[in-house]
């Protein structure tokens, strides 16, 4: 578990008495009260949603699938169609693009906002595969656009930035792989050049 400093502990109790101020905690439901907790946490700043759920498991105690659970319905609960968008662009992670078959892998480790780019891309007749990892989305390249499209233009510019240093990466890492057989070759014609030199002076 964590500590609370006092002004915490009063931010915590606030939010749970005034829920039940008005209603009997024998009418909340389990589901209810644990949820009722979840904000109590986040209002009191334990944590906030973009600490990671494994951490937020740790410091509660609860299992890691209850936490993403009530984090999915705290953002369910947000109506706010800016901040979600805001949101959005923060829960995108660029992983990889593959020049040869033209997939980019795209992680949105948050539920909420995975399920809502699946959404949102889905409206714009962009379909991913999620088969393998739930976290990761594998979508076509020439749909990336769309992605971009949907998120904040800072966040757009920044998964464009990822997107052109992992294709550096990819191509460094070719012409690597493409030079190296010919450095064993030179470096052998070295060797064999020298021991000739050496046999010629020496014999």
């Amino acid at each position: 578990m964590f500590e609370l400093s006092e002004q915490q502990k009063i931010s915590f109790a606030g939010v749970v008495l005034s829920r039940l101020e008005y209603e009997s905690i024998s009418a909340i439901s389990k589901s209810e009260i644990e949820l009722l907790i979840f904000k109590a946490f986040l209002e009191a700043g334990a944590f906030d949603l973009t600490t990671p759920p494994f951490e937020i498991s740790q410091k509660t105690m609860m299992p890691l699938s209850k936490i993403e659970n009530l984090i999915y319905k705290v953002h369910l609960a947000v109506r706010n169609p800016d901040e979600q968008f805001a949101d959005l662009a923060r829960n995108i992670h660029f992983v990889d693009a593959d020049p040869a078959t033209g997939v980019i892998t795209l992680s949105v480790e948050n539920k909420f906002f995975r399920e809502l780019l699946i959404s949102k891309l889905r409206a714009l007749n962009v379909y991913t595969n999620g088969t393998f990892n739930k976290d990761l989305i594998f979508l076509s390249e020439a749909n990336f656009d769309a992605v971009l499209s949907l998120i904040s233009v800072k966040g757009a510019a920044e998964l464009k930035s990822t997107k052109k240093a992992v294709a550096r990466q990819f191509k460094t890492a070719r012409f690597i792989e493409a030079i190296r057989p010919m450095i064993a070759d030179l470096t052998a014609l070295a060797f064999k050049t020298s021991l000739e030199t050496l046999i010629h002076h020496y014999l």
